[in-house]
């Protein structure tokens, strides 16, 4: 049987700090608002400043967290005490000689995913750095946190209880405490063990869910991670499962994760594999991110955006790592991890985004580009998840060829987590790639100024023909309604945008730089409604219109713009068809084959 989740005595309290304690309680959850106590001891001076965070780790946008916040009050006993609001985040609470303060508020939560706090009839989920202040300049200052649940809901949290306290929790500083979400509902749960250290699947949803199928292959991912890692860096940890209409996404925590689905009943196989990729991404940000990290993302600085070019690793080596922790897990055969790597490499190529944005840029922006993305982002920036899962893909292979396969990207990152992992203080600027010159003794700076800096496109065909790969296009079958025969299809139509099909609008919701759309002067937000004069309510309406004309065909377009209807004139042009297939070559020689049964293991 699994451990139980950890349960600790509280420690003394360090006499040089103030004592902080946050009590969250669901009087009445239709309503939405956490009402939320925090009670300071042992201060001293004149005033207190307490600062709730504009954004929370992993999710780089800053998100104003403290607009939710109304019916601020501080007090000494019956006392009230001034507060002056500082900024849109931080209210300063003057003294007046107290050592002891209590301060009440309401936060309002009512949008639901998996970075910001929801509350209704249904469940409470928040994250600390959503609601909860930290004092200024004492971020380090340990704390207690006890929710008070509506009726008979329970409290999940991956911080240890403290002893003897029901629904109380202890962090022995904010940086851990703001790392801590918080589940509170009638929620399942099922439990599993891994070299006894407890884990727990959290299912907060509509629908009947198999939660013994998720802990087997969960489990399968936490020992893939333990196998390439040599150990798990907690005592417990938490999956917080989400599946409500909509949802999606998922954030790493110390020693949890939430993930979000529309459904997790998952009858078609595939679209279950890619929700284990989702929940093998965030686990292994328990090492790449949350131990091994960039030296500017911790400690963190919650009131303003902190920038480093290194997003690509945090982010994008860990989407090339969770498809493979899936196949070393056994959850997935090798064909099926090829096929996910297909996809993405079919939608990294041809954004004009490419030739505009490096790699090491698109990690600096984040702030401003990946996460306040507009329709105008597939022209001029591209995202360092997908480009730093293909360029980690080819990370890999450039090691193992350089060191005749005697050396990996593993053994990198097992590197920067023995060297950097937290709590040690993470790597500097150019650190990583560092450690691969230390793996890989050589030469690197021209790789990596061409894969991380250059906006020239990636070799994969040349990599990946090295271990007996190949991409190539599967044909779309075309039928003949004439002849009744089919024929393979390798070019389709194509107009270079992306239509969003909406109840009562068709509507244009991006144009590609050089495409047919934008030379003949289509624009973003258009609305599209007719083709030769013939009206369009439909995508599909749009895509059996251009099958029918075919390559080198003048449209004539009426659209909306700004609600007067305009004229455009378009030439349809042609892409490849079908989908990007990632295989084995027919024709590999021996060494080709070794060298991919070396990286990927047999089929």
């Amino acid at each position: 049987m699994p451990t139980s989740h950890p349960i600790i005595a509280m420690p003394k309290p360090a006499r040089a700090k103030p004592g902080m304690h946050y009590t969250v309680s669901i009087p009445k959850p239709t309503t939405h608002n956490f009402e939320v106590q925090v009670d300071l001891t042992r201060l001293n001076g004149l005033m207190v400043d307490l600062r709730i965070p504009a954004w929370t780790p992993g999710s780089y946008k800053i998100r104003e967290f403290a607009r939710n916040v109304s019916l601020f009050k501080a007090s000494a006993g019956s006392r009230a005490l001034r507060v002056e609001r500082m900024d849109k985040d931080c209210w300063r609470i003057y003294l007046n000689g107290a050592k002891a303060v209590r301060v009440t508020y309401q936060c309002y939560a009512f949008e639901l995913s998996v970075r910001t706090p929801h509350l209704d009839d249904s469940h409470g989920f928040f994250l600390p750095t959503n609601i909860l202040p930290y004092i200024e300049g004492a971020i380090d200052t340990p704390s207690t946190l006890t929710i008070k649940p509506f009726g008979d809901w329970k409290t999940f949290c991956p911080l240890p209880r403290v002893k003897g306290k029901e629904h109380t929790f202890y962090a022995p500083d904010y940086d851990i405490l703001g790392d801590s979400p918080v589940e509170i509902g009638p929620h399942r749960s099922v439990t599993f063990a891994v070299d006894g250290k407890h884990h727990e699947i959290v299912a907060y949803t509509f629908g009947d869910v198999n939660l013994d199928r998720l802990a087997r292959d969960f489990k399968k991912i936490v020992l893939a991670g333990k196998s390439m890692f040599g150990s798990l860096p907690y005592d417990n940890y938490m999956f917080i499962l989400h599946a409500v209409p909509g949802a999606g996404g998922g954030l790493e925590h110390l020693n949890s994760q939430v993930s979000a689905s529309r459904d997790l009943r998952f009858t078609d196989r595939e679209k279950y594999e890619d929700y284990l990729s989702l929940i093998s991404h965030e686990y292994f940000h328990l090492w790449n991110v949350k131990r091994l990290r960039p030296a500017m993302l911790g400690p963190f600085d919650y009131a303003r955006e902190t920038y480093t070019e290194s997003l690509w690793i945090c982010e994008g080596l860990t989407v090339y790592y969770e498809w493979l922790l899936l196949l070393r897990g056994g959850v997935i055969k090798r064909d099926r991890l090829l096929k996910a790597w297909a996809s993405d490499i079919e939608r990294w190529q041809g954004r004009p985004g490419n030739a505009v944005m490096g790699l090491r840029e698109s990690s600096f922006l984040a702030w401003t580009k990946l996460y306040l993305m507009d329709e105008n982002f597939a022209n001029s920036g591209i995202s360092y998840y997908l480009k730093g899962g293909l360029v980690g893909m080819l990370l890999d292979l450039e090691i193992r060829k350089r060191t005749r396969g005697r050396r990996s990207l593993d053994d990198v990152m097992r590197l920067g987590v023995e060297r950097h992992g937290y709590p040690k203080p993470g790597f500097e600027r150019r650190g990583f790639e560092a450690m691969v010159e230390e793996i890989a003794p050589g030469d690197w700076k021209a790789w990596f100024e061409h894969h991380l800096d250059s906006t020239t496109p990636l070799d994969l065909e040349g990599a990946l023909a090295a271990v007996g790969l190949e991409l190539v296009h599967d044909v779309d079958d075309k039928a003949d309604v004439d002849s009744g025969k089919k024929e393979k299809r390798t070019k389709k139509p194509w107009l270079g945008w992306q239509l969003k099909d909406e109840k009562s609008a068709l509507t244009i919701s991006s144009v590609e730089t050089g495409s047919p759309a934008s030379t003949g002067g289509v624009s973003a937000k258009d609305e599209l409604l007719a083709v030769n004069g013939m009206r369009v309510k439909s995508n599909s309406d749009v895509e059996q219109l251009l099958d029918y004309h075919g390559k080198g065909t003048k449209l004539a377009l009426t659209v909306f713009r700004n609600d007067r209807l305009h004229q455009c004139s378009v030439t349809i042009g042609e892409k490849p068809a079908g989908s990007l297939v990632l295989r084995v070559m027919k024709k590999a020689n021996v060494a080709q084959f070794k060298r991919l049964e070396d990286w990927l293991g047999k089929a």
